[in-house]
């Protein structure tokens, strides 16, 4: 079930990134547009374009959704954007049209092909791939994560937010993971029931940015 790192890291550069966002001091919320488009297009290999439209459409996607809370009112829903009505209108109806009719978002997944967007030469030359592809295992985990953590936010049933912050000894870090391993497993043995409510755990475990 876990997978931790004991071995030495791959030829990411993350430290890079790290460096970056100490030097920035983004907000929460800004930490993670950037996030956003490190994965996006340093680990996927999106162009700057593709992201930028892809940003878009998930803005427009938070207006209708805006819109339907309150019961169509374009009007309100623009106040509430700073944006004008009649653009909410647009933006309602294009979004009607990908529901109803199936017309394409500009999403990243929809753009281009996986051949081309996840292996650039250029990129692999530097930072040659290897097996397991953790990266894109991130990428699908903080989606599902993130969702759970609206849900938590919005107090649904169901939901629980897990953080404990802590120091560790170096020399006993590898026994701290697999107790903490085994405690996990131990409690989803004891709580698995065919048959009942699907639930998922998302923990990650690092090293905290102050």
């Amino acid at each position: 079930m876990a997978d931790f790192v004991t071995q030495p890291a791959l030829p990411y550069p993350v430290l890079h990134d790290e460096e970056l966002i100490r030097r920035l001091s983004p907000s929460a919320i800004d930490q993670i547009l950037l996030y956003l488009a490190f994965s996006a297009m340093r680990t996927g290999g999106h162009r700057h374009g593709a992201f930028l439209d892809a940003a878009a459409t998930a803005a427009k996607c938070a207006i209708y959704t805006t819109y339907l809370e309150q019961g169509e009112n374009l009007r309100m829903t623009g106040h509430l954007h700073h944006i004008e009505p009649k653009r909410v209108k647009t933006i309602v109806e294009e979004i009607r049209q990908a529901l109803t009719e199936g017309k394409l978002l500009k999403l990243l997944g929809s753009q281009e092909p996986r051949y081309l967007i996840q292996f650039p030469y250029v990129w692999l030359r530097r930072y040659p791939w290897q097996p397991g592809q953790r990266m894109y295992a991130m990428i699908e985990d903080t989606a599902q994560y993130f969702r759970m953590m609206r849900e938590w936010a919005n107090r649904r049933p169901g939901t629980m937010r897990v953080l404990e912050e802590l120091d560790i000894a170096t020399e006993d870090l590898d026994q701290a993971f697999k107790d903490l391993d085994e405690g996990i497993r131990a409690w989803a043995d004891k709580y698995h029931h065919p048959g009942g409510e699907p639930m998922a755990l998302h923990m990650a475990v690092g090293h905290h940015l102050s």
